[in-house]
């Protein structure tokens, strides 16, 4: 039988999967800064078979579990969460994305006594249904967590979640890790700034270049 530190507050963060991308850096990155947190214990999970984030996350001493959801038709994926939620004593889930929160909510009928917390991360208005289904799982939620104020103005127009239920919380940067980094220049005098993501229209990727001509022409943009 697995053992666990007795703490004032234990942890589970839920998310879709763990693979490459902005949600599940913001999960890992929050993991590990609460693991440093006295009286808290924090593990995280996905509803996925797990990703590179994984190994990641194990390197920063943090546990994983992979629910191995085989579709998102896979009910069976909620089971396994509650018995995770139960034999880990977990108190406190907070969950992140639409499939997560969904999952999390249903996991409340069978854990009444855990507080939930659930958190959307994207503005992006399509698929219209992702909306209409956060607005009705945030009401299993006790707070719903945003990282900005145009992502809690989409959950209060578009998932009708209430005012008083969102709270704003910018996804950490760790700045000292920025003054390692010195502005490369790429030819003679020019400089480079880079994008890497989605070309999605939720990135904003035409405000970047329409920024870019406020600028100089010492400096060039590069877009992957």
């Amino acid at each position: 039988m697995a053992t666990f530190p007795c703490v004032a507050r234990r942890i589970l963060l839920l998310v879709t999967d763990l693979e490459i991308g902005g949600t599940p850096t913001v999960v890992r990155e929050l993991a590990i800064r609460l693991k440093n947190l006295s009286g808290v214990y924090v593990e995280v999970a996905c509803l996925a078979g797990g990703g590179p984030v994984v190994g990641q996350l194990k390197e920063g001493g943090i546990a994983v579990t992979a629910l191995g959801a085989a579709s998102v038709r896979d009910v069976g994926v909620i089971g396994r969460l509650v018995a995770l939620i139960r034999e880990h004593r977990i108190d406190t889930v907070f969950s992140f994305l639409i499939h997560a929160n969904a999952a999390a909510a249903i996991a409340k009928v069978f854990a009444r006594d855990v507080r939930f917390i659930q958190s959307i991360q994207t503005t992006q208005p399509w698929p219209r249904w992702h909306w209409k289904l956060q607005g009705g799982v945030q009401e299993a939620a006790e707070r719903i967590v945003v990282p900005s104020e145009s992502v809690a103005q989409c959950a209060l127009e578009w998932a009708d979640v209430p005012q008083d239920k969102i709270i704003v919380i910018p996804n950490a940067v760790e700045v000292g890790e920025f003054r390692k980094v010195r502005l490369q220049r790429v030819a003679g005098n020019q400089f480079a700034v880079g994008f890497i993501g989605r070309l999605d229209r939720v990135k904003r990727v035409p405000d970047l270049v329409r920024a870019m001509s406020i600028l100089d022409e010492r400096f060039v943009l590069h877009i992957w």
